[in-house]
């Protein structure tokens, strides 16, 4: 949740750092690199017989793993690619164009993601440029936001806010709670107790609660996540929060995000089993046995335990015997995952650049956001990636896919008014009517930090569980990543 206004400032120099470190992806992660060696894990004891279901970013890192630690390993995939809720699409696009349905963005401290990008030696590019202005729309107007100028925005502030500006409105509302929050990336980290009241609150009751007038939250929540902030726990965004505050530079892979899964892929080969969705998980004092649907005939697999990367609203629908305990079957029944629209629009010219624009636009409007994601791609052409999160993308998702493009031609013509008559062709897509995740990612609902939180990633027996769901890092590669470590490891050393 990248908001442009509430970023840190930087200084000059920082911004030269940056810049020559996005020239060189060797040069990006010294600290990566060095702990390739400290999180190798060691085989303990004989080799043991592993199944993996899914082939997202935490299963496919699981099984890297564990293969290379000695172990037999069995991953078991519903879909016919790799790579989950990381998506890249080609088509229909030209002149080198692609976009980024699902993970998109790298945080620069999320280590664990730049391991392993640094670790199969793929190239990195910045997310956005640094050198362009940004734009909000709000209240029918165009915003021009460059670094360091606070603008006159449209919306009743009190004096004291108007004062302060979006930053010092963060700092007042916001950052003396997140001290309090602490380093939600501690192991075992739980939140203070003078803090769990939180938890009943939505993140907008939050600011309120804080003082915040209506004109500073509609500030302070403008952009592609607006949607979840009034279904949202603020127990849960106050998490996000403290994690979002060491975030400065965004990367995406040079050529698409995909080429990360291709790379385990590669190496994985003839232990991937696509196209193979699971039926039934079993298990026992002594094995664990998944089915699988191969080719339209049940096949079953027997294993020493099993890593289960499966998103909840899919394991819903799995037979399990025994069925888990009440507090996990609660928690797989209970955690929701929200609802995310995006649609690409790839334009003749990348025609924002000729009023020095980035093409990242926040807004109010039910699209809510919009990103330039061609700007590192050579050539004329450009793409708008718009992006809507809530019961706005619910509300888009309900139109076909040649409607939603309409839709947000329209609305993007608000602001770019060329937009129309640059557009060339797009595509449309939404998780939550994708088979295999029914849903972006998951969020918790107010209440539920207290209640479901603690029991997503316990173990069930010989069956443990992995996905960016059961991370801190929800909804990043990041989460993905540290939790097919974690689950890695709980397996080898049992």
């Amino acid at each position: 949740m990248n908001n442009i206004l509430l970023r840190d400032e930087i200084t000059r120099r920082e911004f030269l750092q940056r810049t020559l470190l996005a020239t060189s992806a060797t040069v990006l992660y010294p600290n990566a690199v060095l702990a390739q060696s400290q999180r190798k894990i060691e085989r303990k004891g004989p080799s043991k017989k592993i199944i993996i279901l899914g082939a997202g970013l935490a299963g496919l890192s699981a099984g890297y793993e564990l293969t290379n630690a000695g172990h037999e390993v069995i991953i078991v995939e519903a879909r016919t690619r790799p790579g989950g809720r990381l998506y890249t699409m080609r088509e229909p696009f030209s002149d080198g164009m692609y976009a980024e349905l699902g993970a998109t963005r790298i945080p620069e401290n999320h280590q664990w993601t730049m391991h392993y990008v640094s670790h199969f030696g793929l190239d990195l590019d910045e997310f956005r440029p640094t050198n362009l202005n940004d734009m909000l729309f709000l209240r029918g107007k165009r915003i021009i936001t460059s670094h360091g100028e606070e603008p006159e925005f449209p919306v009743e502030l009190t004096p004291e806010e108007k004062e302060l500006g979006v930053m010092g409105m963060r700092q007042k509302y916001i950052n003396p709670i997140l001290k309090e929050v602490g380093d939600v990336t501690e192991k075992n980290w739980l939140p203070p107790a003078s803090l769990l009241h939180y938890d009943s609150m939505t993140w907008r009751e939050f600011l309120r609660h804080r003082g915040a007038s209506v004109g500073a939250v509609e500030l302070l929540t403008l952009g592609h996540s607006a949607g979840l902030y009034n279904e949202v726990s603020a127990l849960q965004m106050l998490r996000v929060s403290a994690e979002g505050r060491k975030r400065r530079q965004m990367y995406k892979i040079r050529g698409g995000n995909d080429k990360l899964p291709q790379v385990f892929v590669e190496r994985m080969k003839d232990i991937i089993h696509f196209n193979s969705p699971v039926v039934k998980i079993e298990q026992n004092a002594e094995t664990v046995r998944t089915t699988m649907l191969n080719s339209g005939k049940q096949e079953t697999i027997v294993g020493d335990y099993l890593i289960c990367t499966i998103p909840f609203p899919v394991l819903r629908t799995i037979a399990v015997t025994p069925a888990f305990s009440p507090n996990k079957v609660k928690a797989i029944e209970k955690l929701w995952y929200t609802s995310i629209a995006r649609v690409n629009l790839q334009t003749k010219t990348k025609f924002w650049l000729d009023e020095n624009l980035s093409g990242f636009v926040r807004t109010d409007l039910p699209i809510m956001e919009t990103w330039d994601i061609s700007h590192n791609i050579e050539g004329k052409k450009g793409m708008l990636l718009a992006y809507a999160s809530g019961t706005s993308a619910q509300q888009i998702c309900d139109m076909s896919e040649n409607v939603q493009i309409s839709f947000v031609l329209d609305q993007i013509e608000q602001f770019f008014p060329q937009i129309k008559k640059e557009f060339e062709v797009g595509n449309s897509f939404c998780w939550q009517k994708e088979e295999w995740s029914k849903g972006a990612w998951a969020w918790l609902k107010p209440g539920q930090y207290s209640t479901i939180a603690s029991f997503l990633s316990t173990p069930e027996g010989r069956i443990h569980f992995a996905g960016d769901h059961t991370s801190v890092w929800s909804s990043w590669m990041q989460g993905a990543f540290e939790s097919g470590y974690r689950a890695a490891n709980e397996v080898n050393n049992l």
